[in-house]
């Protein structure tokens, strides 16, 4: 244990390093970056509700995440699921007109569907055709974002518009603000989260999952249907990174405009790695990506610095978190003969 808390603390003071190295050698005015970086996220109330409504879509992805690791399982769709998510969620909010009370339950419901399917492809691939999860779910990302695009540009552009957007989303579609733009999916991802640390740790499924994802063939010998266990728990994982997906759209977005990839599902993963799958400590581990998520928007629009700067240096990060954990995986497995 104190060997792990080691490496986290070195981790981080590495990440800090690398960020403020890079800082100076672009505008050489590292403290004034570090102040917009650091103090920016809680200068005014603006910034402040900035950081709680990217904490949402963060949250929900990295419970999606969480419940994904669970099983035993790397599967890294959250991405794919995300987008599928947020292109379901605006082509439901758009084609779909039903009642007020009804029609953001209605978005959100097929938003969540819709990434399910993502990551259920891939529990699929891997346990009936044996291919590497691992490979299976990076490809599937792209294809679902290169679909997300053709679909966008070909089948839901608004051709009143100036650019690539989809039409605009009704009001109807979107949830009740509870304070200024805050609405209120922050609740509902709440809620998520102490409804998944239920489901894993006061459940009899809960206790089977753990089984299955410490070891599969002792989870077998206990009778436990391991296979279908894991699929459903890492379509329930994709299901809840899709509902990001949605609920990211419907709050922060008046169309669906996503060419590029959101990253959230990538953001999930160190959510959900940072929490150690803990589906409360993912409430706080997701505000601390938003808030430094928020911090360097600031800093970029302040000082010029790109906000891609940070998405280097967590993709480092996550490779340096993850790698443990894939021969982690990979051990038991081995020892398994899963």
């Amino acid at each position: 244990m104190e060997r792990l808390k080691r490496r986290g603390i070195t981790i981080i003071a590495v990440t800090f390093t690398l960020l403020l190295l890079a800082m100076i050698m672009m505008t050489g005015e590292s403290i004034t970056a570090l102040k917009y970086l650091f103090i920016g996220p809680v200068s005014s109330i603006r910034s402040i509700t900035e950081v709680l409504i990217l904490t949402v879509p963060l949250m929900v992805a990295g419970l999606g995440f969480t419940m994904m690791l669970y099983s035993g399982k790397i599967n890294l769709s959250g991405e794919g699921s995300f987008i599928l998510g947020g292109l379901t969620a605006s082509i439901i909010a758009t084609q779909f007109i039903v009642s007020s009370a009804l029609h953001p339950v209605l978005v959100i419901t097929m938003a969540a569907v819709a990434g399910g399917i993502v990551s259920l492809i891939c529990a699929l691939v891997d346990e009936y055709l044996k291919t590497d999860i691992i490979i299976a779910s990076l490809m599937i990302n792209y294809i679902v974002f290169y679909f997300s695009n053709y679909y966008l540009t070909n089948h839901m552009r608004d051709p009143n518009a100036g650019m690539i957007v989809s039409k605009e989303i009704p009001k109807t579609a979107k949830l009740p603000f509870i304070f200024r733009n805050i609405d209120l999916g922050i609740l509902v991802a709440i809620a998520l989260a102490i409804l998944i640390y239920f489901v894993l740790y006061k459940t009899k499924f809960g206790l089977k999952l753990k089984i299955t994802g410490d070891n599969l063939k002792y989870a077998g010998n206990l009778g436990i249907n391991a296979p279908l266990i894991s699929i459903f728990s890492q379509f329930i994982g994709g299901s809840l990174s899709g509902m990001a997906g949605g609920l990211y759209l419907l709050s922060a977005f008046k169309r669906f405009n996503w060419l590029g990839m959101p990253g959230f599902g990538w953001d999930a993963v160190l959510i959900a790695l940072m929490a150690k799958q803990n589906p409360i400590k993912v409430i706080f581990s997701s505000l601390l990506i938003a808030y430094i998520r928020t911090g360097m928007n600031i800093m970029s629009r302040q000082t010029g610095i790109s906000p891609d700067l940070t998405m280097i240096i967590q993709g480092v990060l996550i490779i340096i978190i993850l790698m443990p954990k894939v021969r982690e995986v990979q051990s038991k497995a081995t020892k398994t003969g899963a």
